[in-house]
């Protein structure tokens, strides 16, 4: 472990402390970049240093265990990391959209059932990341729409024990490795003209896992739900 990793275990540690680890990191990145763009292979070395210094709570607040890190340091820290590899820090990078932004969630005064199942949803998504090591991506965008969010086609439909969804994404980052995706949806039947959109966390082993259309590169691929 190193001096900043055990500082961080002791008192806790702060903005300076996390650029320079992420500093340090980004310099072992640099050995090993060239061979993953050669070979359009993911980064896996990277993660597991990612993982074993304690970055995937790096916006966690430090309360629950992460380094609470503010979106400045955060920005400062990816700069870092993305100077050593730039397709680590960018795929990175997308773990923490979707972690990262719950530590900007407010829930305090919503009260009842409903504040209680937020916090107990947020602290599953902490202790995923901070004590199990488990990577979330996003999949949000569509073939010919991006991530326009009001023409998504991906729609969800309430069953017996969950959820079922259809639909098509691509440009899913870490599509293969990551641990959990967070999926864009719209609700099946929903009778509203602008209907909200909901993300659903869909875990990689689910009993019927999407469908992995393999490309070159590993850090981008699109997937199937149905």
């Amino acid at each position: 472990m190193s001096q900043l990793l055990q500082k961080k275990a002791a008192k806790g540690i702060n903005s300076d402390q996390i650029i320079q680890l992420c500093s340090e990191l980004g310099q072992r990145f640099v050995s090993r970049a060239a061979k993953y763009d050669r070979e359009g292979s993911f980064p896996v070395e990277n993660f597991q240093e990612i993982k074993d210094s304690g970055l995937l709570g790096i916006m966690i607040p430090q309360k629950y265990g992460g380094m609470g890190a503010d979106f400045l340091t955060y920005t400062r820290a990816l700069e870092q990391l993305s100077k050593g590899d730039a397709s680590t820090g960018l795929t990175y990078n997308m773990h923490n959209i979707a972690v990262g932004s719950l530590s900007e969630l407010n829930i305090e005064g919503i009260g009842g059932s409903r504040e209680k199942r937020m916090s107990e949803f947020i602290g599953w998504v902490y202790n995923q990341s901070i004590k199990e090591k488990k990577l979330f991506a996003s999949a949000s965008s569509e073939p010919g729409i991006g991530a326009h969010f009001s023409k998504l086609k991906t729609l969800y439909k309430r069953v017996d024990g969950g959820f079922v969804i259809n639909g098509v994404k691509n440009w899913v980052s870490m599509a293969g490795y990551a641990d959990y995706y967070v999926v864009a949806a719209k609700a099946e039947d929903s009778k509203s003209e602008i209907p909200a959109i909901s993300y659903l966390i869909v875990e990689k082993d689910n009993p019927t896992p999407p469908t992995l259309c393999i490309l070159k590169t590993a850090l981008f691929q699109p997937m199937l739900y149905s």
